[in-house]
């Protein structure tokens, strides 16, 4: 950085291993900008640089030290850095995993690309006729407009369901649907069949969820305590006290 009364010049160099600036060579610079400095209220007693004002696609980079603050935005064009990052992904270690093709058909689906979500999704459903690489082709087919030919896909998913996916994509897909009481037997025929499941303490914090969204604070606290309980690893036990903190249960861990 090069201050100045009015205007600092920030200057972005090529060769990143200089300690200081006692090698600097002006030929190695890849971009200079110009940048007005700010006073600032509070102090800042040791030089600190901090990235503010944070967005989906920019971010505010900034030296304080003392009542000082420079500030640079930087802005990123995101759909285009993702989608070269997707491609770049999808050429190396990723090219034979059928959920890495399913997830950028996802991306594409979601930022409007269709065409070639669908592209991604049939290269998904090429390596692996996957859960994921269905419903996938299944939600680009409905957004063409395909309703029949999304329901078929979804049917085939179905199929394919562990236990997981199926508490997660039908337990939930009640529960957005806001179907709260279908949601909450499905989960209980579930729990009832299936005594000794490793996803017990999955299908008890949906069913928490779903008394939740139903307006039941006491069986949902029931169900998260239950889930606590049949809970096998530490993150899953995380996920189970957020629930139950959201709540307002006072539980420990």
């Amino acid at each position: 950085m090069i201050p100045g009364q009015t205007q600092w010049t920030v200057v972005f160099s090529k060769f990143a291993q200089d300690w200081g600036a006692y090698n600097y060579d002006q030929s190695e610079d890849a971009t200079r900008v110009t940048v007005t400095p700010q006073t600032t209220t509070d102090s800042q007693e040791r030089m600190a640089f901090t990235f503010d004002d944070l967005t989906n696609n920019s971010a505010t980079a900034a030296l304080r030290w003392e009542k000082l603050k420079v500030p640079l935005k930087i802005e990123v064009e995101l759909p285009a850095t993702v989608r070269a990052s997707i491609r770049s992904e999808l050429r190396g270690g990723k090219h034979w995993n059928s959920d890495a093709w399913a997830a950028a058909a996802r991306y594409e689906l979601r930022n409007g690309d269709v065409d070639t979500a669908l592209k991604y999704a049939d290269h998904a459903l090429a390596l692996g006729n996957t859960t994921g690489a269905l419903r996938t082709k299944a939600a680009v087919l409905e957004k063409k407009g395909d309703v029949k030919g999304a329901a078929e896909l979804r049917d085939r998913a179905k199929q394919n369901y562990n236990e997981s996916e199926a508490l997660n994509y039908v337990a939930f897909g009640l529960i957005n649907d806001k179907k709260y009481d279908d949601a909450i037997t499905y989960l209980n025929n579930f729990i009832a069949s299936h005594p000794n499941s490793s996803q017990s303490w999955l299908a008890y914090s949906i069913l928490g969820q779903a008394y939740s969204e139903k307006g039941d604070q006491a069986k949902a606290r029931e169900a998260f305590n239950k889930a606590m309980a049949a809970s096998q690893q530490e993150s899953d036990r995380v996920t189970v006290q957020d629930f139950l903190n959201s709540i307002g249960a006072e539980g420990k861990m």
